[in-house]
Formats: structure tokens, C-alpha cells, sequence
């Protein structure tokens, strides 16, 4: 088996990642807090590819949840369209994760970001 550590840029709505402790949730990179996933633009999650990335996950409230009322909807409908994108320039669609997650529960936040990186970590490295 094939081992490496990689490296997963991670951004995570404020709602849903409130606690001060979220930083310590990613020990394969950086936690970008938003003031809601829907700020996340598309070229930040190509910027994280081209800078290095191995994985991008973007932490949003549950669908219906949303501080900003339909935040996620918007996050949802345009991070789908940018797997589409990504799959063209041969990026997996797998790399880019949409996590929905309640505000109240940080250590759903740390389980998610270890499940997606041992699940980048089966993937392999991204050579792109």
C-alpha cells in the first residue's frame, strides 16, 4: 500500500465550524473560515490545486440550515458545476468534498476531515 500524507486545503463556514479549535480539525493544511460556504469562490479551489493540493473540502452548514438562509444551495449548485470543471482540466471530481455539518459539533468536523484525507491518501497524490 501506497503511503503518503496529503495535503487538503480546507474551507469551512463559520456557522457550521464555530468553534476556536477548528484550526486543530486539519493537520494536512490550512482551515480557511468564511462567513458562509457560498463565499468560497471557484478559482479559491483551483488556487488550492495549483498551489498544491491534494484534496479540497469545503465545510458547509446542513442544507436548509444555512445562517445566510440558502447559502449552501448556492454553494451546492456551483461547487457541482465546478467538479464538472475540474474533470476536464483531469482533476478527479473526488478531490473536491462538500461536507454538510450541524454548527454544534466541531468533532464532526475533525471525523470528516480525517475520513476525506485517508480517502485522499487511497487516491494517491494529485499530479496536475
Amino acid at each position: 500500500m501506497n503511503t503518503f500524507d496529503p495535503r487538503i486545503a480546507v474551507f469551512a463556514c463559520n456557522w457550521s465550524s464555530f468553534n476556536d479549535d477548528q484550526d486543530d480539525c486539519n493537520s494536512y493544511g490550512p482551515v480557511v473560515r468564511t462567513m458562509c460556504s457560498s463565499r468560497v469562490e471557484p478559482a479559491f479551489v483551483l488556487k488550492a490545486f495549483a498551489s498544491g493540493a491534494d484534496g479540497v473540502m469545503i465545510i458547509c452548514c446542513n442544507l436548509g440550515d444555512c445562517h445566510y438562509k440558502r447559502g449552501n444551495y448556492k454553494t451546492n449548485r456551483r461547487m457541482e458545476l465546478l467538479k464538472k470543471v475540474l474533470e476536464q482540466f483531469g482533476i478527479a471530481s473526488e478531490r473536491l468534498k462538500i461536507q454538510w455539518l450541524p454548527g454544534e459539533k466541531n468533532s464532526d468536523m475533525c471525523m470528516a476531515v480525517e475520513s476525506f484525507a485517508n480517502y485522499i491518501g487511497w487516491l494517491g497524490p494529485f499530479e496536475g
